[in-house]
């Protein structure tokens, strides 16, 4: 089954004119949920015998005892209702020659037009802060999640613009309107808040997210994008890229791994023999371009939580062979641990904890269970360039792999450049990393094209053979 992320990049692959989509992450915008206290201007509709009251008085019986039998009311509740309206400031008493006559205030004119009495209330309110545009926004809390949450969930936690919260000063009263028009829809109507009084208590919540990752062939050009509920939204977008854009997510570049003869030398070799022609990584973003000038332009086309579509052209959905983006290749890394029936090869130069973990191991064993057989290749040995070496962690979790399972070998290559992924007859040559790499923050991101075959038996076999001999060879030295 394809993933929303899938979804996603497919549908933003070309987004960015001159970029390439290197990754779609999911992740998590930084906020808080923030308890404050507000002098705002509460309406409440006025009581029938007040309306009453007033109306006459606006016609100009301002006598007691005449309000009383008109309204065929006692003069006690008929003074409880001008007590009221005098409080509110409603009414006014003025001296007119020797006495005092009542008459509506200008709030009380407005009042009897509206219905609905205004009166200035100290109160508590609650609404959502976004830490990247830094203000408050329209989100209710039931759209938000726990740190907890989000680190369960696997999800890349975005840095905030500041780690402080919000001061009085840098909220505007008419954003914290809109915000708990949402976050306080059920308590509170039409709020008017005449001025922001106290910032309480600001709670760490998250807003689920998708971050897109562009960039050029040469490396010297990034970009991003955030995608909520599969929408673009520009605004948080812009806001990012002010603060540094990938600098400030601590992101790093490298050059294009798309023309690496030491990486792609195995391809180089034994491509000329695939059986059917392979479609080019030109025309794969070709298609793709020309089928998101149709698919964006209809966002309401997109609704992920109803829906689910292949946003690729049937060009690509149908091709056999055919290149494939950097973003693609961990879609087929899944699909290969969860659907493989009968082998299984995977060689990666690195290892890293983003892959390399409890879930990888549970969907290796999976595997193997079903009786798939299982061969895992690693080896950049530490060098100038790779000066921690392997993580011991990973090292682990593949050692124990290795000794759990007659079906799961795993060596150790010391100096592999070779990235390859094979599953039954389907092949991957790449110079992506498919045990180190998932939106891992640690690790240098660079334009990396692989080459997809399926279904081609002869091919893969010849594949298979190559890099098990490979594999076989350092076991036994």
């Amino acid at each position: 089954m394809v993933t929303y992320d899938s979804e996603i990049a497919k549908k933003y692959a070309s987004h960015r004119p001159g970029l390439h989509l290197l990754d779609c992450i999911p992740a998590a915008l930084p906020l808080y949920w923030v308890d404050a206290t507000a002098l705002i201007l509460d309406e409440k509709e006025i009581p029938p015998i007040d309306e009453y009251v007033l109306r006459l008085i606006n016609q100009g019986t301002v006598d007691l005892k005449e309000i009383s039998t008109f309204l065929g009311l006692s003069e006690s509740i008929v003074k409880e209702s001008l007590n009221r309206l005098y409080k509110d400031d409603l009414l006014d008493l003025p001296v007119v020659g020797n006495q005092r006559i009542l008459t509506l205030t200008m709030k009380g004119e407005v009042v009897l037009t509206k219905l609905v009495s205004v009166t200035p209330t100290k109160r508590d309110i609650w609404f959502a802060f976004d830490r990247i545009q830094w203000k408050p926004v329209a989100l209710p809390s039931g759209y938000l999640l726990g740190r907890k949450d989000v680190d369960n969930d696997g999800l890349l936690r975005i840095r905030p613009k500041l780690s402080r919260k919000p001061s009085l000063e840098e909220i505007e009263p008419d954003q914290v309107e809109s915000a708990i028009e949402v976050s306080m829809r059920s308590v509170l109507t039409k709020p008017n808040i005449l001025v922001l009084k106290e910032i309480g208590k600001a709670f760490q919540k998250f807003l689920p997210c998708h971050l897109l990752i562009y960039g050029s062939d040469d490396g010297n050009q990034q970009g991003i994008e955030i995608v909520v509920d599969g929408r673009l939204e520009e605004d948080i977008s812009k806001s990012l890229d002010e603060l540094g854009g990938l600098k400030h997510l601590k992101f790093d570049f490298d050059t294009s791994a798309e023309n690496d003869s030491e990486e792609m030398e195995i391809f180089d070799e034994i491509v000329p023999q695939v059986s059917e022609p392979i479609l080019s990584i030109e025309e794969v973003r070709r298609l793709r371009t020309k089928q998101t000038e149709i698919d964006v332009s209809d966002d309401a086309s997109f609704i992920l939580d109803t829906i689910e579509i292949d946003t690729d052209p049937e060009e690509i959905v149908l091709a056999k062979n055919r290149a494939i983006e950097t973003f693609e290749h961990p879609e087929f890394f899944e699909k290969a641990l969860n659907e493989s029936k009968d082998r299984l090869l995977i060689m990666s130069a690195f290892i890293g904890p983003s892959v390399v973990n409890k879930n990888f191991a549970k969907k290796l064993r999976s595997a193997a269970n079903r009786g798939v057989e299982i061969f895992i290749g690693y080896g950049m040995k530490q060098n100038s360039n790779y000066p921690k070496g392997h993580d011991e962690g990973c090292v682990r979790v593949l050692k124990n792999l290795s000794e759990g399972n007659a079906n799961i070998t795993v060596v150790d290559l010391k100096s592999s450049h070779a990235k390859v992924l094979i599953w039954d007859h389907n092949c991957i040559t790449t110079s992506f990393n498919f045990l180190s790499f998932k939106g891992d923050k640690n690790r240098t991101y660079r334009l990396e094209v692989g080459t997809l075959v399926q279904g081609d038996t002869d091919f893969t076999n010849q594949l298979w053979q190559q890099m098990h001999s490979y594999i076989m060879e350092r076991i036994e030295n």
